[in-house]
């Protein structure tokens, strides 16, 4: 993505941090792709500012999928996950 990720953005240009509204409109975004996941029984175990993606357009995108563990094992969907990172 041609900004970089959200922790690169923070350490550029907002030390202070994000105005409120940018915050918001990047939290709906990363939720709406959270729920992408979990709908594919995927739970993503790396969420981070650098793992969150933004270009000049404004769209969002997660990165760090290599640490997304699958809830299903053998055709069934496990309740919990066990296997930590």
């Amino acid at each position: 993505m041609n900004l970089g990720s959200c922790r690169d953005i923070l350490d550029r240009y907002f030390q202070e941090g994000l105005p409120e509204l940018a915050c918001a409109i990047i939290l709906r975004d990363l939720l709406l792709a959270l729920q992408y996941l979990h709908r594919q029984f995927y739970i993503h175990r790396s969420v981070r500012a650098s793992h969150v993606l933004l270009d000049s357009n404004g769209n969002v995108r997660l990165s760090g999928l290599r640490s997304a563990a699958s809830m299903m094992v053998r055709g069934r969907r496990q309740k919990q996950l066990h296997s930590l990172p």
